[in-house]
């Protein structure tokens, strides 16, 4: 975080939520390595790991502006994000607004919970990979496409249980390779088709 009398600029590489309280004459700027969030009074979400391909903002309330940068160079327009939106900027600077949506889901990871909305394989397997610290991937194009509605309590369910329900569901089997774990279609040959225990209250699972 880099702070003056008339600006606070913060850079991102990762995911964190902010809380902004307006200031007269000071802004707010977030940066990633493609994006630059400008804020005045709100509540925020900015995501960008290394591996992600855009930069994410997912405003929870007050006003956003999002634009695309190169180096310090901005590379486009802008917009500007009201509550409830979701914000993207792909490596080209291009930025895209997705009105309407539940912004409580995306941060849920602020409370130890992620769920997924019709959300590919692909893209679960990269926040799991984030919030167990496992080298999980999905290789299988097909398998990778499905998508999952689920809610995962990171407080309540271990990684192994988290694998247990993604192999059942998704009728796939993960094979183990020093540190890394990839997800297979079919069931091993070794494998009991056993379907784990989930308490209704605490998690849902739907595989399609």
């Amino acid at each position: 975080i880099q702070s003056s009398d008339e600006s606070v600029v913060a850079r991102v590489d990762g995911q964190a939520l902010f809380t902004v309280v307006h200031r007269q004459g000071r802004s707010f700027n977030v940066r990633t390595g493609n994006a630059s969030a400008r804020v005045l009074g709100t509540t925020f979400l900015v995501r960008r790991y290394a591996t992600d391909p855009v930069t994410r903002v997912v405003v929870a309330d007050g006003r956003v502006l999002l634009t695309g940068t190169r180096g310090t160079e901005i590379s486009s327009s802008g917009r500007v994000l009201v509550a409830s939106t979701l914000g993207t900027v792909d490596d080209s600077g291009q930025v895209q607004a997705t009105p309407n949506i539940a912004a409580e889901d995306y941060m849920g990871w602020t409370r130890g919970q992620l769920v997924f909305h019709e959300t590919p394989v692909r893209d679960v397997v990269v926040e799991l990979r984030h919030a167990y610290g496992v080298d999980l991937r999905v290789d299988d194009s097909a398998l990778a496409g499905r998508s999952l509605d689920w809610s995962v309590s990171l407080t309540q369910r271990s990684f192994a249980d988290v694998l247990r329900v993604l192999v059942v569901v998704l009728n796939a089997h993960p094979v183990h390779s020093g540190s890394i774990i990839t997800l297979v279609p079919g069931r091993s040959a070794s494998e009991r088709p056993v379907r784990p225990h989930l308490s209704p209250s605490s998690e849902r699972q739907y595989g399609k």
